[in-house]
């Protein structure tokens, strides 16, 4: 997955975010980072309209 080196990698904050690295695997304070689960590019899907100026969407979980 294409990503910024100088951002940080996003995070879920909500307070009832389902954490799997908790040892009850139930909703914590502590924010857990967001799986990337699907990246595509423009020119690879023509038929998706892409808002002016873009060319990537990136979807994460």
């Amino acid at each position: 997955m294409l990503w910024p080196a100088d951002e940080p990698w996003p995070t879920c904050a909500a307070p009832d975010h389902y954490n799997p690295a908790r040892s009850c695997a139930v909703v914590g304070p502590d924010a857990v980072a967001l799986v990337p689960v699907l990246q595509l590019l423009a020119r690879d899907v023509p038929a998706l309209a892409f808002p002016p100026g873009t060319d990537l969407l990136q979807m994460l979980w």
